[in-house]
């Protein structure tokens, strides 16, 4: 051997016409092979330059991932947030409608202790009537007239007009 390339000189196996069609359609291949890199070589530029753009990428893509997480954060404290706000106003709803209950209730207790002021008066009224007529066992508390005190219905509607706290036009808001 003397390190010459020989092979010039060696002669050729004589290759079939279907080996031959092989060999065209590989060759074919390849120069389609090259023609492509070179049009993606043009189109996209050389190596440094796309190993650049991908580093550019994946910084982009990092900051996009933290001010994700950063905005995500932010909702879920706003969330949170909101939660506790429509569970306080449900509080507070609920709270007002009790209240309302309530003042209705107590309103309706006053028009019935109007009633029962305006039936006292009627009472004392009629009371003055008593005693211009002839004494005979008293109709309220049954007593005799010997043992009677005509001012005692008085005495006993100026008493229950004590435990009426409210002045009759009262009214709860």
């Amino acid at each position: 051997m003397t390190g010459v390339d020989e092979t010039a000189l060696l002669s050729r196996k004589s290759t079939s016409a279907e080996d031959q069609k092989r060999l065209a359609q590989i060759d074919l291949l390849d120069q389609l092979i090259a023609d492509a890199q070179k049009r993606i070589t043009t189109i996209s530029g050389s190596r440094d330059e796309l190993s650049g753009q991908e580093e550019r990428l994946t910084r982009a893509m990092d900051n996009r991932a933290e001010q994700l997480a950063f905005t995500e954060e932010k909702f879920k404290a706003i969330s949170s947030r909101r939660r506790a706000i429509i569970q306080k106003l449900e509080i507070t709803n609920d709270r007002y409608t009790e209240i309302a209950t309530l003042l209705d209730r107590f309103n309706l207790l006053r028009d019935h202790y109007v009633s029962d002021y305006e039936r006292l008066l009627g009472i004392r009224e009629a009371g003055s009537f008593f005693s211009v007529l002839q004494q005979e066992v008293c109709p309220t508390c049954g007593a005799s007239p010997d043992h009677h005190d005509p001012t005692a219905v008085c005495c006993a509607l100026r008493k229950s007009w004590t435990l009426i706290p409210l002045n009759p036009g009262q009214r709860f808001r």
